[in-house]
């Protein structure tokens, strides 16, 4: 729709001059294209995830926010991590709890056991040791101004990650 025909539908509609209803229409125009100019709270970041030097092929990562020794699982974020280790969420600034999980097949079983055409289902192992994930002792802070945040994981995590 052309301004013209925006200020025409205005003045008609509530009855104003054409100059207010032109000047309201360039108005509207012009804040639907600027946006309302909120300033930015959350925090886009990124990295790679790496366990024993190799990137995790799968997986997701989890951003628990730690606030007075509990966490709030309305503030959580995560991500799934793809072939190269690689992830990337929004987050709100703060402390988080971080946890990492990988799985990988390790076998198969029948779904319906007893039935001969059951269809098959795999059998998957954790990867990422429990210090990472289920049992997790990582944590970050995360600012507006993190951007990267890489994990460097080992098969026998050190007390200091």
């Amino acid at each position: 729709m052309k301004t013209s025909e925006l200020a025409a539908d205005c003045r008609k509609s509530i009855g104003l001059k054409p100059s207010i209803a032109a000047a309201m229409a360039v108005a509207l125009l012009l804040i639907s294209f600027l946006g309302c100019g909120r300033p930015k709270t959350a925090a886009t970041v990124s990295g790679v995830i790496s366990l024993d030097g190799e990137p995790l092929e799968s997986g997701v990562i989890s951003f628990y926010p730690i606030s007075g020794g509990s966490t709030t699982a309305a503030q959580s974020a995560g991500a799934t991590i793809d072939k190269g280790g690689r992830y990337r969420t929004e987050i709100l600034p703060g402390r988080f709890r971080v946890e990492i999980s990988s799985s990988r097949p390790v076998g198969q079983r029948k779904r319906y056991e007893g039935l001969p055409d059951s269809p098959m289902d795999d059998i998957l192992e954790e990867v990422v040791p429990a210090a990472y994930n289920t049992s997790s002792t990582l944590d970050r802070d995360i600012s507006l101004d993190t951007k990267t945040l890489d994990f460097v994981l080992q098969s026998k995590p050190s007390a200091k990650n």
